[in-house]
């Protein structure tokens, strides 16, 4: 991924935003069928629900990661 420079905060909070509200928007549309659906290709096949399972780790461990930025920015103010 390409490093991005020049972007206000504003910016990367309306940009996840609009991903979240996609993503709850379609799962609310799930049923159980729906997250059991398995995708992927021959060698990675996952179903719907781990990827969903695997978004929100991933997006707890980024949280972790901001935490420990913020603690560290207002040490060193």
């Amino acid at each position: 991924v390409k490093q991005r420079t020049g972007k206000s905060l504003s910016f990367y909070l309306d940009q996840l935003n609009k991903v979240r509200k996609q993503i709850i928007t379609r799962i609310t549309k799930m049923n159980q069928d729906d997250r059991e659906r398995i995708v992927g290709q021959e060698k990675q096949k996952y179903t719907i629900e781990w990827i969903l399972y695997h978004l929100n780790h991933h997006e707890a461990q980024h949280h972790g990661q901001i935490s420990i930025l913020n603690r560290l920015f207002n040490e060193n103010s």
